[in-house]
C-alpha cells in the first residue's frame, strides 16, 4: 500500500499496478449501490488497493486513530472487524501486526475470504475470516472477543433509515452484537446538507439504540479524520463546493458516559 501522504502520489502509485480493464470497470460502478464491493471481492489480489487503497491517505488516519485507542488501554481478547470490506482485511492485518492479538475479519460479501486471504498473506499474519453478514454471528463467534471494530458500515447499512426494511435489520443486529462484545471503536462518515448548512448522519440512531443496550460514547476518544483522497484528486477545486467528506472516530463502551448524549452528541457533529 502506498505510504505517501499527498492523495496525488497514492494515485499515481496505484493506477499502475492495477489492470486496466480493472480501473474501468471500478469507475462504471461508481454509485451503484454493493456492486462495486461484490466486483472487488471478484479480483481478490486487487480487492484491498480497490477499497482501501482508493481511500488513502484518509484510511491510514482512519488506522492510526484504531491503534491509538490500544495504546490507550482496550479489554484483551480477540479484535473482530465487522464488515471488513471496508479495507479488505487491511485493518486487522495492521492491528494483528501492532498489537498481536486474534483478529477476525467478517464480511457478508461473496470472494471476501479470499481477498483477505491475500491480505493476510501479503502483509505475514493470521487473519480468521468469516464470509457472513452481522445477523449471522452467533454467541460463540464472539466468546473470546474483547474489542470490535466497526469501520464505515453504518451509513452502509442504512442504519436508522427505515426505508430499506433489510438493511436496518442489519443495523440492530450491529448494535446488537456490539453490545455483546461490550467495546467497539466506531469509524463513521458524517453528512451535510447544503440548503441548512446543518448535519446529519447515521449516529444519532446508531448512538441512541448502543444507549438502549448500555454502552455509551467515551468522548474523549473522539477525532474527526477528514480531507482529500484518491476519489477526489481528479475533481476540479471548483466543483468542490461541500466540504471535504468527513469521518468521526469514537469509541463506545459499557464504561461510557451516559450523561447528556444527544445533546454532546449533536454539539460535536456541529463542529468537525
Amino acid at each position: 500500500m502506498p505510504t505517501s501522504d499527498d492523495p496525488r502520489n497514492v494515485a499515481a502509485a496505484l493506477l499502475p499496478v492495477i489492470p486496466i480493464e480493472i480501473v474501468r470497470k471500478w469507475d462504471r460502478l461508481e454509485g451503484v449501490g454493493t456492486a462495486r464491493a461484490e466486483f472487488a471481492y471478484q479480483n481478490p489480489t486487487y480487492a484491498h488497493l480497490l477499497t482501501a487503497g482508493v481511500t488513502l491517505p484518509i484510511f491510514r488516519k482512519e488506522v492510526e486513530w484504531i491503534l491509538k485507542q490500544f495504546d490507550e488501554g482496550l479489554p484483551e481478547g480477540a479484535v473482530i472487524d465487522i464488515g471488513a470490506g471496508a479495507g479488505a482485511g487491511v485493518t486487522m492485518a495492521v492491528v494483528a501486526l501492532a498489537t498481536k492479538p486474534t483478529v477476525i475479519a467478517c464480511e457478508p460479501v461473496s470472494g471476501a475470504i479470499a481477498a483477505i486471504a491475500h491480505v493476510a498473506d501479503v502483509v505475514g499474519v493470521d487473519i480468521n475470516s468469516l464470509e457472513a453478514p452481522v445477523s449471522a454471528l452467533a454467541s460463540n463467534d464472539l466468546e473470546s472477543v474483547g474489542v470490535a471494530v466497526a469501520q464505515s458500515i453504518l451509513s452502509y447499512l442504512g442504519f436508522g433509515d427505515e426505508r430499506d426494511k433489510d438493511d436496518s435489520k442489519q443495523g440492530y443486529a450491529l448494535t446488537s452484537t456490539l453490545s455483546e462484545v461490550g467495546e467497539t471503536l466506531v469509524v463513521e462518515h458524517i453528512g451535510w446538507t447544503k440548503n441548512t448548512g446543518s448535519y446529519f448522519s447515521a449516529w444519532g440512531p446508531f448512538i441512541w439504540a448502543m444507549a438502549d443496550a448500555g454502552m455509551y460514547p467515551v468522548w474523549e476518544t473522539a477525532r474527526f479524520v477528514t480531507g482529500e483522497n484518491v476519489l477526489t484528486v481528479d475533481t476540479p477545486r471548483f466543483d468542490r463546493s461541500l466540504p471535504q467528506p468527513s469521518k468521526l472516530c469514537l469509541r463506545i463502551s459499557r464504561s461510557g458516559d451516559p450523561r447528556r448524549i444527544s445533546e454532546r452528541l449533536e454539539a460535536l457533529l456541529a463542529n468537525p
